[in-house]
């Protein structure tokens, strides 16, 4: 495991989040026809970049705002900002939430900046964007980029960073708990049953969307959220 202080915060790494995030950058594809190495190493930098913003978000809010003790641990199942003590309550615990996905989709935002730099017509910017967000073929945007100025490092880099940063955002504001809009959800509602009957049936509803489009991975972390939101509204049922 990986121990360092950023901004004074305590972060533990276990090797297990390299893992998980290889497969995801495309590794099961490793030795295959058609695989690249680097767009697979560049995604994995990018992605634990915007998790690494995200935890800050939390951290430093909690800290600042709610004077609480931080440390991040960031492992196979993503990240989690650890909080101990300081005046919480329930509008400064939904922004000490909210800044996580918010700080992430700051971050992909200089990324957007930086993408303006390399096109041919800065002002399509958006456009562009959106067509890597939505993975759109090259060939709806190859010459809306100047590639005599982009190499291909800091291609995979950019279009990676600014798909991570704004599906994965937009992901962990689902509301199913333990993500981060299911814990605003709870904050708003005020019933850990109702949270966690939203996040089940949030949770089985979008996993059925992913299997449709053959996303194996995405379902299967839906699936076991699912999972566990529907035991625990058994246990707040009883």
């Amino acid at each position: 495991m990986l121990h360092f202080r950023l901004f004074g915060i305590p972060v533990v790494i276990h090797p297990s989040l390299w893992i998980v995030l290889a497969i995801l950058g495309g590794g099961l594809r490793l030795g295959g026809v058609g695989f690249e190495l680097m767009p697979m190493v560049m995604f994995m930098v990018a992605a634990f970049l915007s998790l690494m913003v995200h935890e800050l978000g939390h951290a430093l809010v909690g800290r600042g705002l709610c004077g609480s003790q931080v440390a991040i641990e960031m492992a196979c199942m993503g990240g989690a900002c650890l909080s101990v003590g300081g005046r919480v309550s329930r509008w400064t615990d939904i922004a000490r939430t909210a800044a996580g996905p918010g700080f992430a989709l700051l971050f992909g935002l200089v990324f957007v900046g930086i993408l303006s730099q390399y096109l041919v017509d800065p002002s399509t910017v958006w456009r562009v964007t959106w067509q890597w967000i939505l993975n759109e073929p090259i060939i709806e945007w190859y010459h809306a980029i100047a590639w005599d100025r982009l190499n291909p490092y800091m291609y995979s880099f950019l279009k990676s960073s600014i798909f991570v940063a704004s599906w994965w955002s937009a992901f962990n504001l689902l509301p199913i708990f333990p993500m981060d809009g299911g814990q605003i959800l709870g904050n708003l509602v005020r019933s850990r049953r109702t949270m966690h009957l939203v996040g089940m049936l949030t949770a089985a509803g979008v996993a059925l969307v992913a299997l449709t489009f053959e996303w194996w991975i995405a379902a299967a972390f839906l699936g076991y959220f699912s999972f566990l939101n529907y035991k625990m509204f058994q246990e707040y049922s009883r």
